[in-house]
């Protein structure tokens, strides 16, 4: 594995790029999140239990992104794409949250 060294306007570019990149899907996914009131149209039991797994799961991928930028810039290393790594874990939080949602709505 080669050494990667930091700096240069291709990186600045990069990071620019998947920040943005990440932000916009983060975005998205915030506002997915209200999708989960047309599982009970009837409004008979309360999501909060799945809202709550799909929040903490996009803090979860910001505090991840935030420590891969932070570990990179102490190595030394380039950070590059390095923020797209909150990208699954805010589609997998989603996820998580629709599947919660799902099992309050079928009991």
């Amino acid at each position: 594995m080669g050494t990667y060294r930091r700096g240069g306007l291709s990186d600045a570019v990069r990071v620019a790029l998947s920040t943005v990149l990440a932000i916009s899907f983060g975005i998205f996914v915030v506002a997915l999140i209200p999708l989960y009131d047309l599982l009970d149209p009837d409004a008979d039991s309360s999501l909060l239990i799945a809202y709550a797994v799909a929040c903490l799961g996009v803090i979860l991928a910001v505090v991840l992104a935030i420590e891969r930028v932070l570990g990179r810039i102490r190595a030394g290393r380039a950070i590059g794409w390095a923020p797209m790594v909150a990208v699954p874990v805010l589609a997998e939080s989603w996820l998580a949250g629709l599947l919660v949602a799902l099992v309050l709505v079928s009991i």
